[in-house]
């Protein structure tokens, strides 16, 4: 018997947590510095109004997390994993 595939990829809620808490940090910064697209795509090309306009919306933790750290280095946000046991 086949096993069923769920349209909803399971992903560990602390991945989940991180690209959550990166993406309201980078939209926090965007907004305090009042940076627009262009500012931002000079320090990280792959970046487009729509990312930006995703993260400005609350969306920002759907980007991928790759997305997600070239858009925080380039606004100035410095993150760090930690683990913990």
């Amino acid at each position: 018997m086949a096993r069923p595939i769920s349209p909803y990829p399971y992903k560990p809620k602390s991945y989940q947590n991180m690209r959550e808490t990166l993406a309201h940090q980078v939209e926090h910064t965007i907004r305090t510095r009042k940076l627009c697209t262009a500012e931002i795509a000079a320090r990280y090309p792959s970046v487009r109004d729509s990312h930006i306009r995703k993260i400005l919306n609350g969306c920002g933790a759907d980007l991928g997390i790759r997305m997600l750290f070239g858009i925080a280095e380039a606004v100035g946000v410095h993150a760090r994993l930690e683990v913990s046991v």
